[in-house]
């Protein structure tokens, strides 16, 4: 017969035991909860859901369409009025690239092309010259003045030669060529007063005379290229 004392000694380390068993079930329990868990997130991670699938977002927007950005942009009707000039010296910018802009003087029947990078506003109106349609002025981005187009009206009619005869009569100083601008007849000369090259050319559109002149023959060719009369 087994005494007491060792009776309960027995009984504790056999509660002790039990409890020790449910302990490690339990861990084990848990341990393949947490493997079944980790199992479903990776399954899920795997297959591809919505927030898996590309963005509208990500499709190229039509703007971004290859050669849209070539398109000239236009404007009419009245520009901005071209500022003061100051004293600063202005650095001459080569015209880049081959994008261009428009502008449609609808006035003067005539639209003109030129190098996107430029600026084109217009002169304010000058009272001391009542024959004055418009002065259309072309600046580069650094501010220098490139190329300027002005509209005169001949309410006499005068033939091309006549009408520079009597408004420039230092046009002629200079051995002057003849261009070809929609199919007018231009006169340029390609020398300044000074004799420098920078060209100014005279056509006669309808019932008004067209001058257009440029800094440098690259301007002025530019712009003479770029006008198209209607």
């Amino acid at each position: 017969m087994i005494p007491a004392r060792q009776w309960g000694g027995r009984a504790a380390v056999f509660r002790r035991g039990n409890l020790v068993g449910k302990l490690a079930l339990v861990l084990v329990s848990l341990a393949a909860l947490g493997a079944a868990i980790a199992a479903c997130g990776e399954e899920e991670e795997a297959t591809p859901g919505a927030s898996n699938t590309p963005a509208a977002s990500q499709t190229p927007p039509l703007s971004a369409t290859p050669g849209e950005s070539a398109t000239a942009v236009s404007t009419y009707g009245t520009l901005p009025v071209c500022p003061t000039q100051d004293a600063r010296t202005y650095r001459y910018e080569p015209i880049t690239g081959s994008d261009t802009k428009q502008h449609t003087d609808e006035a003067a029947d005539y639209t003109v092309t030129y190098p996107a990078e430029w600026l084109i506003c217009q002169v304010a109106q000058d009272p001391q010259i009542p024959d004055l349609v418009s002065t259309t002025q072309l600046y580069d981005s650094g501010g220098l003045l490139r190329a300027s187009v002005t509209i005169r009206g001949n309410p006499m009619a005068l033939t091309l030669e006549e009408w520079i005869r009597a408004h420039n009569p230092f046009f002629y100083e200079k051995p002057t060529e003849e261009r070809l601008v929609s199919g007018l007849r231009m006169l340029v000369a390609p020398l300044n007063f000074e004799g420098l090259p920078s060209p100014l050319g005279y056509l006669l559109h309808k019932n008004v005379v067209i001058a257009i002149a440029g800094i440098k023959p690259a301007d002025f060719d530019a712009v003479v290229a770029g006008i198209v009369l209607r």
